[in-house]
């Protein structure tokens, strides 16, 4: 399935003329420059810049854009999102403080009007409702519970009429409405009609809905809930999106992204091997999000029994160590990749050093490689934490070598080594790496 060919290549991709510009107000902008990107390519290049005046106000040059979702950016405010529509042939915003929150908000524009108003709300209620359809066709309730249910269904369905109205009323036919209405379930179908209707739309070959996020919860809603009892047909679920997204290139692109990241979130590698096989191939340039891209390659790199590569890194007293040196004295390494300033592995650390303490007698070592920048911080953990076993780190952050080397896109990351250097296991939190290592020593105690 992998060799797909592109039946539609052109997806109405027809750009129009627009002025977007606006003014920051009430507060100093410490930008100069302003960035605008496309919602379809968000890792890629600027489709724009701009400078802010000493008034803060700013004005985009290009007027030519394809309909859809941007983000503007600079280097002292978070990314700012609006739809540019081809109704509307101007878009003024102002951008203001509240505290240390930055607000935006539109002078001249319904199609954004609408979108920071209804979308997230809507979009929440519409999966909401989806997954109350799910529960009632796929689960068994107490008459108590049963009651509850329905009762907070029938809430829910209130909420999405009311606020549907106001939508309609005022910004009907906008991108944001037209967007909402292909989520709404028919909740008067059953749920195979549902299941047989759910794309008839092909709104996820359309180029508009694609700059938006409307493919990302369309897809969703579809995996979680029209998956069967216990996502028990979700290989067909993934089969009947790729294969429709496989009639338009873009639309074949974002929804092999959206799907492979899916499926990572649910930590789901065997299904993700299967689609890489039978859509990818080798070409993991399709995947369009830069940190799944480089996790998935590193997940078909540096698999079960592989060998995983050598480098020096300075220790505590900066001295250069060689990673096969570490791993070679010990029946079982956990090389793991953290930060002092990581919330999430400093949560993880109690259960870790349980590990070590209780199997380091056993053969079992600990060589953490730091992604921190700060040299004082880093030994000021190690001396906190109490941590005995091998230190390293280069203090480059996530400009480290080794990030590049073990495909490294997330901290706390683990691999489990046996002294041939060879990777054993791929724990994805401290609960698996507890029993992967568990089970390592009582197979060796046999």
């Amino acid at each position: 399935m992998k060799y797909i060919i592109f039946v539609i290549i052109i997806l109405c991709s027809n750009s129009y003329t627009q002025h977007f510009h606006g003014t920051f107000s009430e507060y100093r902008h410490p930008d100069t420059m302003l960035y605008l990107y496309d919602f379809i390519d968000l890792a890629g290049n600027a489709v724009d810049s701009c400078r802010v005046d000493k008034q803060g106000k700013f004005s985009f040059t290009v007027r030519e854009y394809n309909p859809g979702l941007y983000q503007m950016r600079g280097t002292s405010i978070p990314p700012l999102y609006f739809i540019l529509n081809p109704a509307e042939d101007e878009v003024e915003a102002k951008i203001s403080k509240n505290g240390n929150k930055v607000e935006l908000f539109f002078i001249q524009s319904k199609e954004n009007q609408a979108y920071h108003e209804y979308f997230q709300d809507l979009v929440k209620t519409c999966s909401d409702l989806e997954q109350m359809l799910y529960l009632q066709k796929f689960h068994d309730s107490d008459p108590a519970t049963k009651i509850r249910n329905q009762t907070v269904f029938a809430n829910t369905k209130r909420h999405l009429q009311e606020r549907l109205s106001y939508l309609e009323s005022d910004f009907q036919g906008t991108i944001t409405h037209n967007a909402i209405m292909e989520l709404i379930p028919n909740m008067d179908e059953s749920y195979n009609i549902r299941l047989d209707n759910y794309f008839k739309s092909k709104s996820i070959l359309d180029a508009t809905y694609l700059r938006t996020p409307l493919v990302y919860h369309k897809l969703t809603n579809y995996l979680e809930f029209y998956s069967g009892a216990n996502k028990v047909d979700l290989d067909f679920s993934l089969d009947d999106i790729l294969l429709l997204a496989s009639e338009g290139e873009l639309s074949y692109i974002k929804c092999v992204t959206i799907v492979l990241g899916y499926l990572e979130r649910r930590n789901d590698w065997k299904r993700i091997e299967y689609i890489v096989k039978e859509y990818i191939g080798d070409e993991l340039d399709i995947i369009d999000n830069p940190q799944l891209r480089r996790s998935i390659e590193g997940r078909s790199k540096l698999k079960m029994g592989v060998t995983v590569p050598d480098m020096f890194i300075p220790n505590q007293d900066n001295e250069s160590v060689s990673l096969h040196t570490l791993i070679k004295k010990s029946e079982v390494t956990l090389l793991m990749f953290w930060s002092s300033v990581c919330s999430h592995c400093k949560a993880g650390l109690p259960k870790i050093i349980e590990l070590y303490n209780n199997y380091r007698s056993s053969g079992f070592n600990v060589v953490a490689i730091s992604l921190d920048k700060d040299g004082s911080a880093w030994k000021d953990a190690i001396k906190d934490w109490n941590m005995e076993w091998d230190n390293l780190s280069e203090l480059k952050g996530w400009s480290s070598e080794s990030t590049d080397l073990y495909f490294i896109t997330t901290t706390p990351s683990f691999y489990l080594l046996n002294n041939n250097q060879k990777i054993i296991g791929r724990p994805i939190n401290t609960g698996q790496l507890n029993h992967q290592i568990r089970k390592l020593f009582e197979r060796q105690a046999r």
